[in-house]
């Protein structure tokens, strides 16, 4: 009989003397788990709604979140579409939450006149998804033992303007958002005169007044800034840290000086920044095009930096 339970008494001495050995450092290491994923969580009521959230190995309660929305111009895209940049941030030992949103409405936009239409969803409606992401996340965070102190937001084209809005903006004052991540994105979309809209495709002026809730134009500066990083930063009378990664080929809807325009203004957003004494950094990959699809490995050596970048603010 003793032969039989010599072993098991041996593994509950072990055991309690791990157990004790834990409690004497738990103040100091906090408990680590293996990575998980949690899939196609909602956040509200509409089946845009979801978001997925990717836990590291050996992720805990100090482990930082960085959110990451996608790119379509505000009309198209899904988390789907970013789950591979998701999974490569994860890989830099951030805890990911990767959603989706509502989006700018598209009938008849393609067509030629395109339907005049107004969006019942516009920025402003994607901005309170976002957020509503980010306070569903920080309600279930303590089941899951997961960070939250330390939180961050990236995104690619449209989604890094969300991102930027949401960072420097009325959602962000208490600046849970410690720092946000411009990949290819524009800083400023107001209309400075209006014969930049000469020759624009007229999709693309419907496009911008479903998205802002205006037709573009000076007269309408207002709603432009409005959905502008910088002028949002401008208007709240700081920013938060950032980093933007641009590509030197970035055009997007092929207009006038929209490459070099659109670098520009970044760099303008970037002097904003650093004259608020906030940490910033400005990359420009050379040879690479909206998508970072032209060299390899583009990605992972953006995401890489953005991950660095986060840490350090």
């Amino acid at each position: 009989m003793l032969m039989k339970t010599y072993p098991f008494y041996c593994m509950t001495v072990i055991a309690l003397l791990s157990l004790g050995s834990c409690n004497k450092t738990s103040d100091h290491d906090p408990i680590r788990y293996p990575a998980r994923e949690e899939l196609n969580i909602p956040y509200g009521n509409q089946p845009l709604q979801k978001m997925d959230v990717y836990f590291p190995d050996g992720f805990s309660n100090n482990t930082p979140v960085a959110f990451i929305i996608h790119g379509g111009g505000f009309v198209a895209g899904t988390k789907e579409d970013f789950t591979a940049q998701a999974l490569s941030f994860r890989k830099q030992g951030f805890i990911t939450v990767n959603l989706s949103h509502r989006l700018v409405d598209t009938t008849g936009l393609l067509s030629l006149p395109p339907l005049h239409r107004a969006s019942n969803i516009k920025v402003s409606d994607e901005l309170a998804d976002i957020d509503a992401a980010v306070k569903k996340y920080t309600a279930m965070a303590p089941g899951w033992e997961a960070g939250g102190g330390k939180m961050y937001m990236a995104g690619h084209s449209a989604g890094a303007i969300l991102a930027m809005l949401y960072a420097n903006g009325d959602y962000n004052k208490d600046r849970h958002i410690r720092a946000s991540g411009n990949w290819a994105g524009a800083t400023d979309i107001s209309i400075p005169h209006d014969s930049l809209l000469n020759g624009i495709d007229p999709r693309l002026i419907e496009l911008y007044y479903r998205a802002a809730g205006a037709m573009p134009g000076t007269s309408n500066n207002l709603y432009f800034m409005a959905i502008s990083p910088y002028w949002v930063a401008f208007k709240n009378g700081g920013a938060a840290p950032n980093i933007s990664i641009i590509p030197s080929n970035n055009a997007v809807f092929n207009i006038e000086s929209d490459i070099g325009f659109g670098i520009d203004r970044t760099r303008n957003f970037h002097t904003l920044v650093r004259n608020y004494g906030v940490n910033e950094k400005l990359g420009i990959y050379e040879g690479e095009d909206h998508g970072f699809g032209t060299i390899p490995g583009s990605w992972d050596k953006l995401i890489a930096e953005t991950a660095t970048f986060f840490r350090a603010n």
